[in-house]
């Protein structure tokens, strides 16, 4: 993506410094930006992802205020955003039972604030 320019020098290090748990903010032209996230003046993204689930606009509105990335596209069709979540899906080893999960959103996420290690 680099070498044919979709991303941009300000996107691609933004991108870079997202760590586990960080919300990416993929939003229309008209979504309302919280303050604080750094935010590209604009990206070309083409994906189709099938499996995403479905959000009321408040609701997304509300998650997508920690968001530490915005990326805000000329995209004019109302209700064009996704809210992506940095993580790694892990599948359960076999054997015993495991523990309930813990209620956190992404129990690897760290502070914003953390240094990385």
């Amino acid at each position: 993506m680099k070498k044919a320019g979709i991303l941009n020098r300000r996107l691609a290090g933004a991108v870079a410094e997202l760590g586990h748990g960080d919300a990416v903010l993929v939003c229309d032209a008209g979504m309302p930006v919280p303050d604080g996230p750094r935010l590209p003046n604009r990206t070309l993204l083409e994906r189709y992802f099938p499996d995403l689930a479905a959000v009321p606009p408040a609701r997304l509105k509300e998650l997508s205020a920690g968001a530490r990335l915005v990326v805000r596209t000329g995209e004019a069709r109302p209700y064009a955003d996704v809210l992506l979540r940095c993580g790694v899906l892990f599948q359960a080893a076999p054997g015993p039972a495991r523990a309930a999960a813990p209620t956190s959103p992404c129990p690897t996420a760290r502070p914003p604030s953390a240094p990385w290690t």
